[in-house]
């Protein structure tokens, strides 16, 4: 009989899967033979149902073992058709730069691997973002990478891949309370430069513009690292400097009424870190739009350096996040965690880097700047 060590830092799936492969190499389970039910491992070694799952998982996708609907699970002849190695991404939008490139990061690492990737985008909607994971899942999928839906501190879709022990990896944003794997960028730390770097060119009123709620965590890390900056250079934080129009509700009309109304009703900073390059965009045409001169009047930096960025009538000073990368170290976790070479969740924070062009008046003399 298999013995699991619960001291062991190695994770009771990994043991219970490193197990069974030997029994499987040493022809203990012999080729065509039926294994243990999920329900009667987790009986038999004192683990969850899910625990078990997950160690079949992992002989599935080595090829060891299939699974047969309604019959169970049969250690793999030598001559049947290969296993399917496939995962799944499950992405916001279709079109915008920071899910394409997470996706072709995503694609490079799997197909080096010998994986698949089926992909579906979800528009920011919960609904869904639902039918999307139960689609790619019905798909036997191996494991998922998910950039979540917007404004949510929980996501009862993502929990009940967590108590699954369904393998995913969260992008771009993750709930404080789960304890999951996920890969983000330096919010907090891009953000803090953004405001230090404006700071450092002599404006003392500076205010920050988002167009999603706090439970977005890189929305949320962002604002706190525009906050820290703030008291470190000792300049002024006012909740009227914060400039929240949830954009997702808003058509491009209404979104740049919303930003000249904020700026009309109390007195304008001088310069605007945003929490997006689109966000900072649509500040740009909504200054044009009340008569403001850029840079002079009014500063702005943004955050993600895509591709249009550069080309703005005044190039756009932003944070760069490595986007690509964010797919690739994310696709190669879930494989790891496939494969039992990895244990334990593991949080990946990359680093970004400041881009300073015309958009925060740098180029400016200290007197141009009003």
């Amino acid at each position: 009989m298999l013995s699991l060590d619960k001291n062991n830092p190695v994770a009771l799936y990994a043991q219970l899967a490193s197990q069974l492969r030997e029994q499987i190499h040493r022809g203990e389970l012999p080729l065509g033979s039926k294994l243990p039910t999920e329900i009667e491992l987790a009986r038999r070694y004192s683990i969850s149902r899910g625990t078990a799952r997950q160690a079949m998982a992992i002989l599935t996708h080595k090829g060891l073992v299939k699974r047969v609907a309604g019959k169970g699970t049969f250690v793999r002849r030598r001559n049947e058709e290969p296993v399917r190695k496939c995962i799944g991404l499950v992405i916001p939008h279709a079109q915008d730069s920071l899910s394409m490139e997470i996706l072709v990061g995503a694609e490079s690492v799997a197909k080096s691997r010998g994986y698949s990737i089926l992909f579906c985008y979800t528009d920011d909607d919960l609904a869904t973002e639902n039918q999307d994971i139960e689609r790619l899942r019905n798909e036997h999928v191996g494991g998922l990478i998910i950039c979540p839906v917007s404004n949510l501190n929980r996501d009862d879709a993502v929990w009940q891949l967590h108590q699954e022990n369904f393998p995913f990896v969260l992008v771009d944003r993750y709930f404080p309370g789960l304890d999951a794997d996920y890969v983000v960028v330096d919010n907090a730390g891009g953000a803090y430069a953004a405001t230090a770097h404006l700071a450092g060119l002599g404006y003392r009123s500076i205010g920050f513009a988002s167009t999603s709620g706090m439970e977005t965590t890189s929305t949320r890390d962002r604002f706190q690292g525009y906050r820290r900056a703030l008291e470190d250079k000792g300049l002024p934080y006012r909740d009227e400097w914060v400039c929240a129009c949830t954009l997702a509700s808003l058509n491009e009309e209404e979104g740049q009424e919303f930003i000249r109304e904020c700026w009309q009703s109390h007195e304008r900073p001088q310069a605007y870190f945003a929490v997006n390059d689109l966000t900072a965009m649509r500040m740009m045409r909504a200054a044009a739009a009340v008569g403001l001169s850029l840079p002079r009047e009014l500063a702005l930096v943004g955050f993600d350096d895509i591709d249009a960025a550069a080309r703005l009538s005044f190039p756009l000073t932003t944070v760069a996040q490595p986007r690509r990368e964010i797919g690739v170290q994310a696709a190669g976790l879930l494989l790891d965690r496939l494969e039992g070479t990895r244990t334990g969740p593991t949080r990946i924070v990359l680093p970004v880097s400041l881009v300073v062009r015309e958009s925060c008046g740098a180029g400016l003399a200290a007197g141009e700047r009003r």
